[in-house]
């Protein structure tokens, strides 16, 4: 058992010295403020103070993890051992930086609470994050520095040993329109088939009449191949259903079609169901509540998941919402227009709420690849969309970490836009499945 000395203690310290030693490392830790534990403890010891004179390795804090305010502050990137760090610190023997508070202001998304600054989606702007503007979004640098805080250990106490852990992988799937041209109703498919003559689509046109008349699937209807892809591996997904149809963003079929009903029913028989709350609900705790209620009654099961539609959270407020109706796990955060590792880890984490000042019980399950945002904001073809993925797959691989990729029916389609992206998503499961066995 690893043992932190500290001359204070702080919820804020407890729970990332939780993640990182029993979520990242497996390891179990206790903290003590008391010295005569460490000369008496025969296993690792890690000095979190400014006392060059206690034994084990040692971290020099800086005031974050013993504060219970929300700062501005500035941040400072310098390299340590090849890779990126920031809080640095002058300590010749130890490690240069307080690991500690750097890894809990990119986990509990601290930049968030006291940035104004938004996209025309009021999200927070990946190219707004310290990650992006210092070049490190694109590497979980938590679990990196985690791993190289266990060489430092290994080599210090070579006779304490790691568990090992796994890479693993979960595939999802946002459902947001079930099908391109079926069960839309009148309306709304006259209204398609007139904005197509108007804007001269005509090749969507004689798909939709194709469909129409039975004489063609519906591009989106894709669920069959989905199951196939993820069976072939025994992968465990999540389908993810947006419910609402009520606004520019929200554009569902309607929840009372019994065809809508019946395949989010068959689709949860084999795989897991989530939430996917609409644009409008975002931290809505009525809204939010609502939909995941239809979406419980419809599979008749507690509704656990959940991922905003547009990956529109607000920090704290929207995980807020979420566990005030009963989700346990989140699985929003991720950038929308960059790839990679918006709270700088990926494995998966307990909710730091920073305003209240406490851990929740909701876990944050990151997400590192989205297939929009690999070809609307990255504009990067199939074959290089392929090279982006295998890239960040590499690097989650190398900590052992946990990859949740995003993808929707619609981009399986192959068709439109979305023609050879489907190549994509297969060539991300074989790549995956490389690294599971």
């Amino acid at each position: 058992m690893i043992l932190i000395y500290t001359e204070n203690r702080s919820d804020r310290l407890e729970y990332i010295a939780e993640f990182i030693f029993n979520s990242v490392l497996n390891v179990e830790f206790i903290i003590t403020t008391e010295e005569k534990k460490v000369k008496k403890h025969k296993d690792p010891v890690i000095n979190y103070s400014k006392r060059p004179d206690i034994e084990g390795i040692n971290i020099i804090p800086r005031e974050l993890l013993f504060d219970r305010k929300i700062k501005n502050i500035k941040i400072e990137v310098f390299k340590w051992n090849g890779n990126k760090a920031f809080f640095k610190s002058n300590n010749e023997k130890g490690i240069p930086f307080d690991m500690f508070s750097a890894s809990f202001y990119l986990i509990s998304r601290y930049e968030e609470y006291n940035s104004s600054s938004s996209d025309k989606y009021n999200r927070f702007k990946a190219e707004d994050s310290v990650a992006y503007k210092n070049g490190f979004h694109d590497l979980p640098v938590v679990d990196i520095w985690a791993y190289k805080l266990k060489d430092i250990i290994q080599k210090k106490y070579p006779e304490f040993k790691f568990p090992e852990r796994k890479f693993t992988f979960i595939p999802t799937i946002d459902i947001d329109n079930a099908w391109a041209y079926k069960y839309k109703g009148a309306f709304r498919t006259f209204g398609g088939m007139a904005r197509s003559i108007f804007k001269f689509y005509w090749g969507d046109l004689f798909r939709r009449i194709n469909v129409l008349l039975f004489r063609k699937t519906d591009p989106y209807d894709n669920y069959e191949l989905i199951e196939k892809l993820h069976a072939k591996y025994k992968y465990d997904s999540i389908f993810f259903f947006l419910l609402c149809n009520n606004g520019k963003y929200d554009t569902s079929h309607e929840i009372t079609n019994k065809n809508f009903r019946k395949l989010i029913k068959e689709i949860s028989k084999k795989n897991h169901v989530g939430i996917h709350p609409s644009y409008t609900s975002n931290s809505k705790v009525s809204l939010i509540k609502e939909e995941t209620a239809t979406l419980a009654g419809i599979i008749n099961k507690k509704v656990k998941r959940s991922r905003n539609h547009f990956l529109r959270i607000r920090v704290p407020q929207t995980f807020n919402a979420l566990i005030k109706i009963g989700i346990e796990k989140d699985y929003s955060v991720g950038f929308s227009s960059q790839s990679g590792f918006r709270s700088g880890t990926c494995t998966p984490y307990k909710f730091y709420n920073l305003k209240r000042d406490i851990v929740t019980e909701l876990e944050i399950i990151p997400f590192q690849i989205m297939d929009a945002t690999l070809k609307f904001y990255l504009k990067l073809k199939p074959n290089d969309a392929i090279e982006h993925i295998r890239t960040i797959i590499k690097e989650i691989v190398k900590v052992d970490g946990t990859f949740v990729s995003v993808w929707h029916n619609e981009s399986l389609s192959g068709k439109g836009i979305w023609k050879n992206w489907r190549f994509v998503y297969k060539e991300l499961l074989d790549e995956c499945f490389k690294y599971l066995n």
